[in-house]
């Protein structure tokens, strides 16, 4: 292992990331209006002007062994919210693709941090899904 650094094999998988809205979802009180107050409810990216998060600590998850020994492929939609300080929250796994990998991509989506979506200039909390895309780089298909 010499001269390989944690990045070399953090980079096993190319992941690459797609965020899109859920679709309606409602508020504390049951749906979300324009004068509804923003820390008691969890917005989605458009809806009322609300700015979506930006990724700002990327995600990088870990190729299972047994995905790399099979040269699998393939991609997980995780569920999370993005609390206004940015943090992750209800992470959660919603079209799972198996190996090992969706529970690397909902341990990489735990430490991912994001800027806040914002509403009428404050932050937010947003749900998101997240498209974690697992696919094979050169260096992946080469053993520890």
């Amino acid at each position: 292992m010499l001269g390989i650094s944690r990045w070399a094999h953090a980079a096993l998988v190319v992941i690459s990331l797609t965020i899109f809205s859920t679709g309606a979802q409602a508020g504390s009180q049951g749906q979300v209006r324009p004068g509804d107050s923003p820390p008691s409810q969890v917005f989605i990216p458009g809806q009322y002007g609300v700015t979506p998060p930006r990724l700002v600590r990327p995600i990088i998850a870990d190729y299972s062994e047994q995905a790399r020994t099979a040269k699998f492929q393939g991609y997980c939609i995780v569920q999370l919210i993005v609390d206004s300080k940015g943090n992750p929250k209800d992470v959660h796994v919603l079209k799972p693709i198996g190996m090992g990998l969706d529970e690397n991509a909902v341990t990489a989506a735990r430490r991912a941090r994001f800027e806040p979506g914002i509403y009428n200039g404050e932050p937010v909390a947003v749900r998101l899904s997240v498209k974690v895309n697992f696919s094979h780089s050169p260096a992946s298909l080469a053993k520890k």
